[in-house]
């Protein structure tokens, strides 16, 4: 090969390695492609951390049963549930009625406004009972009443105008003195009422 030649090829080759060169990755591509990588990753984290926090939201709202959007103002101008009274026939049942002794209590009850007058509102119920002659293990009964069963056990007939509420004894009372305590869950403002009635059952 001639010294020119030589020094073509030379030529060729330096060319070539500059090329190369300037076709590979750089310094600064590689640390923008780090930092992009580093980037998304902080994105995907985020959604993710995003789509728990909307399904705890979304849980604990079924929870509380968030009661329907209605202006303060709007409520202030309608009947409300502010209390609960009790019908005289609340206190002992037996089913079978032929049962030696009461398997429970039934509870009528009525929400009544802010003066007092009986009124028919739409809620759910929780109820317990207590035989506080046990003080260490008081509760006998326990029963909630959802806004559905509430609406079935409405009585409007025969000089009756309450909910009747069964709660049978989950663990045999060994007093005849107990305690009901009715707590009122309004649908309309979410408002809990809570009343307690004494009631002396057969035993």
């Amino acid at each position: 090969m001639t010294r020119s030649n030589q020094l073509v090829t030379c030529l060729l080759i330096g060319m070539a390695a500059a090329l190369l060169a300037g076709c590979g990755p750089s310094g600064a591509n590689i640390k923008l492609r780090k930092e992009n990588q580093q980037l998304q990753g902080r994105i995907a984290a985020l959604e993710t951390q995003r789509s728990g926090d909307l399904a705890s939201i979304k849980a604990l709202q079924a929870q509380q049963a968030i009661p329907p959007l209605v202006p303060q103002e709007k409520i202030e101008q309608l009947f409300t549930a502010h209390g609960l009274a009790f019908g005289r026939l609340t206190g002992g049942y037996r089913e079978p009625p032929t049962a030696a002794s009461d398997t429970g209590v039934v509870v009528h009850v009525v929400p009544t406004d802010e003066q007092g007058q009986t009124l028919k509102a739409a809620g759910r119920f929780n109820i317990t009972v207590f035989d506080l002659g046990v003080p260490e293990k008081p509760l006998v009964g326990q029963q909630q009443f959802s806004l559905a069963e509430a609406r079935e056990s409405w009585n409007g007939r025969a000089m009756l105008f309450n909910y009747v509420l069964k709660v049978p004894f989950k663990t045999p009372p060994q007093h005849p003195e107990l305690l009901i305590r009715v707590e009122f869950i309004d649908e309309l403002t979410g408002r809990t009422i809570t009343a307690d009635k004494n009631v002396t059952i057969q035993r």
